[in-house]
C-alpha cells in the first residue's frame, strides 16, 4: 500500500488508507463493547495499545488474528500450530477468518458512506495522543 499511497498522496481526492477517523470509530466501538461486557480494564488497555494481552490463550488469539491480517489468510504453519497449541480448534481458525472478513466488509461500507462516529461511542474514541495498535505489535 505504501507505493500506491505515496504515488497518489498529492492528489486532491487522496485519503490515507486508514484515517484517524477510522481509528477513532473502530477503537471506540470495540472499547464500548468490551466495557459493556465488563472486560478487565487491563485487557482493554492492552488491546488499545496493541500490546501483549493478559493470559496465554488470549495472546495466542491476538497473535493468530494479526497473522491472518498480515498474511491475508496465508498463515504460516508455525503460527497455526501455536494457535492450536493454545487450546483452539481448527474451526476457531476459521472463526477468526470469518471475523476478519466481516470486519473488512463493515469497514469498507463505513468508509464508502463516510459514516460518522455514533454519539454513544464518543466517550470511547481514540485520540491521536493515544497509542495506535499496529499489526506488528
Amino acid at each position: 500500500m505504501e507505493v500506491v499511497a505515496s504515488r497518489w498522496a498529492g492528489h486532491p481526492d487522496f485519503k490515507e488508507p486508514e484515517s484517524i477517523i477510522d481509528r477513532r470509530g473502530r477503537l471506540a466501538m470495540h472499547t464500548a463493547t468490551l466495557t459493556r461486557h465488563r472486560a478487565a480494564p487491563e485487557l482493554i488497555a492492552a488491546l488499545r495499545a496493541g500490546t501483549a494481552l493478559p493470559g496465554d490463550r488470549l495472546e495466542a488469539l491476538r497473535r493468530f488474528t494479526l497473522a491472518v491480517l498480515d498474511r491475508r489468510g496465508a498463515v504460516p504453519e508455525e503460527e497455526l500450530t501455536a494457535f492450536l497449541a493454545a487450546g483452539y480448534l481448527p474451526r476457531n481458525a476459521l472463526d477468526v477468518v470469518l471475523g476478519v472478513g466481516t470486519y473488512t466488509i463493515s469497514t469498507f461500507a463505513n468508509r464508502l458512506v463516510d459514516a460518522p462516529l455514533d454519539p454513544p461511542l464518543a466517550a470511547y474514541a481514540w485520540t491521536p495522543a493515544d497509542p495506535v495498535p499496529t499489526a506488528s505489535a
